[in-house]
């Protein structure tokens, strides 16, 4: 008998991702949020980029030349979810998000159109890769499906930090 792709905890996560990805995009629709936070992949710096970007974008640095990037096109910039105590302690990168050569396009068709149907939507999630930030300058990041046991693992660790209570999501501009 064949194991489920997903058990009942990581359709939990993934679910939880793709509720976050809606909201990010309604948030986009509206005039509160235009512009979030990205890494520069080859600084691990911070720095505000379009919402309205399939990731990764380019970033102030350049082109990135990192062991995947011929699949980022060269691309330096990825979307990093920032967040910081509510009593206003230092902020960190929880996770990076970026989609796949082929991600990018059904993504930026997404923006685009507005129009994809639902299937097109699990192919664009399908196409979006998860990663724990690096912890030093230097280190290597490493990608993971969404559904995958390890991109499970990194979005636990922003649904620990949320579920508390005491954290916020930081944009730019907080």
């Amino acid at each position: 008998m064949s194991r489920p792709l997903l058990g009942r905890a990581g359709w939990i996560a993934l679910v939880a991702v793709i509720l976050l990805v809606a909201c990010l995009l309604w948030w986009g629709r509206s005039d509160a949020v235009d512009r979030v936070w990205y890494l520069d992949l080859n600084t691990q710096t911070l720095f505000a980029g379009p919402y309205a970007a399939a990731p990764p974008i380019e970033a102030p640095s350049g082109a990135y030349d990192g062991p995947d990037a011929e699949d980022c096109d060269h691309a330096a910039g990825v979307l990093a979810m920032v967040v910081a105590p509510k009593s206003g302690g230092e902020a960190q990168v929880v996770y990076l998000l970026r989609y796949t050569r082929a991600g990018r396009a059904l993504r930026q068709r997404q923006l685009d159109s507005e129009m994809l149907s639902p299937v097109d939507e699990r192919q664009v999630q399908g196409e979006l890769r998860i990663a724990a930030p690096p912890s030093r300058p230097g280190e290597a990041v490493v990608w993971h499906t969404m559904a995958s046991p390890a991109g499970r693992a990194v979005m636990d660790r922003y649904d620990r930090i949320m579920g508390t209570g005491d954290a916020v999501l930081r944009l730019p501009g907080d």
